[in-house]
């Protein structure tokens, strides 16, 4: 009988809040402005085949429609010997139900391309000396197009959001490959809730809690809570921890009025501590204008 294994599915981001768009259509347009965002993750380093994560944001909210933004994203996401190559694109339709309370409903749409290159892998065993043909084969492409939904509520001091960014369970099934079957088999929905309060302490210091938590049927539950300290809104800096799985530091500096630069490192809390490095996470997002004269109250998620 083949034994039980669990394992991650969607790319994992430590600094959610910096990137929240990938995982939440909803959030598009959120700031206000038209803007870049790039970040790379290392997951445990010094592990084999550890994954690492590539992703190249764009956001912007419409100059001449206030209830519309559109972004999107293209990410390289390598662990092991597969990798997968996506794009994706997000439509944000937002109205506020109050004077400071907004509600913003996005759609997202994805493209994919999944390869496998098992030629790399070590075949021979070390009992028999012989090779698993199965795994003797040369790499192959497989396009996986999906969709997604999310919906971002938000006031001054809080938000609230629920998403799912692939709502489609893709199956990857190559004739010429059937390994894939057993190996990847296809995708199941990851579910998102997230929230966050902004606790004003002075003129200078704000404290924001907040809380991500992950459902993938087959997986178990993930539970990530922050806690981060934001500096005359300039520098943020505080911790982090996931249930059974990962503790961390993170830091954030607004450079200039345009440059935004976050760093996390954060190390596993079950057996694969003992495995690894640690795990590194670097973001930058850049503001190339700022369509809007007048905002109710300042972005501060």
């Amino acid at each position: 009988m083949a034994p039980d294994v669990k394992a991650q599915q969607e790319a994992m981001n430590a600094q959610f809040i910096l990137n929240n768009m990938t995982i939440n259509p909803g959030y598009t347009g959120y700031n206000e402005v038209q803007s870049f965002i790039m970040n790379h993750r290392s997951q445990w380093v010094g592990f084999k085949g550890a994954p690492v994560t590539n992703t190249l944001g764009f956001d912007m909210a419409m100059p001449k429609n206030a209830a519309i933004a559109y972004g999107g994203n293209l990410m390289h996401d390598k662990i092991g010997p597969t990798s997968e190559l996506s794009i994706s694109g997000n439509l944000a339709y937002r109205f506020y139900i109050n004077n400071t309370t907004e509600l913003s409903i996005g759609l997202k749409s994805y493209f994919g391309l999944f390869q496998a290159n098992y030629t790399g892998l070590e075949l021979t065993s070390d009992v028999f000396g012989q090779e698993d043909i199965n795994f003797s084969f040369y790499p192959s492409n497989e396009v996986i197009l999906n969709f997604g939904s999310g919906a971002y509520l938000h006031s001054e001091d809080y938000f609230i959001g629920l998403s799912s960014p692939r709502l489609l369970k893709n199956k990857i099934d190559n004739s010429n490959l059937d390994i894939y079957n057993t190996v990847r088999g296809r995708t199941e929905p990851t579910y998102y809730l997230m929230g966050g309060y902004n606790f004003r302490c002075n003129m200078w210091l704000d404290f924001q809690p907040a809380m991500l938590t992950k459902a993938t049927v087959g997986a178990p539950l993930s539970i990530g809570m922050y806690g981060t300290f934001l500096l005359k809104s300039k520098w943020r800096l505080g911790g982090f921890y996931a249930l059974r799985e990962m503790a961390g530091v993170i830091a954030e500096l607004q450079v200039t009025d345009k440059l935004n630069v976050g760093y996390s490192f954060d190390v596993s809390v079950n057996e694969l501590i003992a495995t690894n490095l640690g795990s590194h996470e670097l973001g930058v997002s850049y503001v190339m204008r700022s369509f809007r004269k007048r905002v109710v109250y300042p972005r501060r998620f």
